[in-house]
């Protein structure tokens, strides 16, 4: 959650938000042409959150906040997996690129 709210709220600092089995604590906030927010959001299939992460999915789009979201098959709070975290990798080099 301290992602989204750093995301949301000091985006003279950051580009981005990664968040895995998390959601913003409030309603999110617009993007803004050239303070252009990207989220990588991820949650696992056992998550107790994951209910909260879907429902906060089509909100953060409705934003039009470039959204890549991955839901990780059998698995709970974990950390992400090899393949997600290569993943992760990428988009946050992508990030200079926005």
């Amino acid at each position: 959650q301290m992602a989204f709210y750093l995301g949301f709220n000091a985006r003279e600092q950051f580009r981005g938000v990664a968040a895995i089995g998390a959601v913003p604590s409030s309603p999110p906030k617009d993007n803004l042409p050239g303070r252009r927010l990207s989220i990588f959001l991820t949650v696992g299939e056992k998550d107790p959150l994951r209910p909260e992460v879907l429902e906060a999915k089509p909100k953060l789009l409705e934003k039009q906040l470039p959204l890549l979201f991955r839901e990780l098959p059998g698995m709970g709070k974990e950390y992400v997996d090899a393949p997600t975290f290569d993943e992760l990798i990428r988009w946050i080099d992508s990030l200079d690129r926005i």
